[in-house]
């Protein structure tokens, strides 16, 4: 081999490993495994001794059975009336002795029924009186005082809470209430009036009715004692609040 044929092989060698620097390079530079991205759901096995060719004779496609969507909830139009349950009420009743007779005449019908409480505040007296005075003697010398002006039927209070107050009456009858405070106003007297209350307890009969007007007329037949009949569109055997203890600083009574 000649000089210049073994510097022309030289030259190639020496170009073929330049190459293959550059190339390395390159693969060492660009070549980075790509990150795995955030969030993305991996891929399932392959099973590749389960894969069957499409190419296999017999073979059919069929299609993946789409995911059945929930059925919607059917909503009531916005203007549809809502259903009113009827309620026909027997009373009241002023004990619980009397409801249960009474309640026995649906019992022997084959009707059912619920029993119903309901509280009453009502006004039960009407108490007259004069403020606290400062002092026993303070008292005793407006006594002395409404005796010389004719009025009589007073008298002082010692109850706790009610020192040295005056009462001049407690009345069952409103009318009367009334005529006692003209009189006094009549004597330059400011007396004060105060409504006295208790709670009573009512008695009901609640029977639920899907035709209210026919079930009336079968009750009206039936004999009630002081008793009527009511029509409620309302739940049946809804109780009212039970009946609340008032008290009240004792008065004796006065005549009415």
């Amino acid at each position: 081999m000649t000089d210049g044929a073994l510097a022309k092989n030289l030259r190639w060698l020496l170009a073929v490993l330049v190459l293959l620097n550059i190339g390395l390079l390159m693969w060492g530079s660009w070549y980075r495994e790509m990150p795995a991205e955030e969030g993305r759901t991996p891929l399932p096995p392959v099973n590749a001794e389960r894969m069957i060719p499409l190419s296999t004779p017999g073979l059919a496609l069929r299609a993946r059975p789409a995911t059945p969507k929930p059925a919607p909830v059917a909503s009531a139009p916005a203007d549809t009336p809502l259903k009113v349950q009827h309620c026909v009420s027997i009373g009241p009743f002023e004990s619980s002795e009397l409801a249960e007779q009474n309640g026995k005449r649906l019992t022997d019908g084959k009707i059912a029924y619920q029993s119903r409480t309901d509280a009453n505040r009502i006004e039960s007296s009407y108490w007259i009186y004069l403020p606290r005075q400062p002092s026993r003697k303070a008292a005793e010398n407006k006594r002395k005082e409404l005796t010389r002006l004719g009025i009589e039927d007073h008298f002082i209070m010692q109850e706790p809470g009610m020192e040295n107050v005056l009462s001049l009456g407690l009345f069952t009858q409103l009318d009367n209430a009334h005529r006692r405070m003209q009189e006094l106003e009549g004597k330059g007297i400011k007396a004060k009036q105060e409504t006295r209350y208790r709670t009573r307890t009512l008695y009901w009969l609640d029977i639920a009715a899907e035709k209210p007007e026919d079930l009336i007329q079968q009750l009206k037949k039936l004999e009630w004692t002081d008793a009527e009949i009511q029509q409620r569109d309302a739940a049946c055997g809804e109780e009212s609040a039970r009946p609340v203890a008032i008290e009240v600083p004792p008065v004796a009574p006065m005549p009415l």
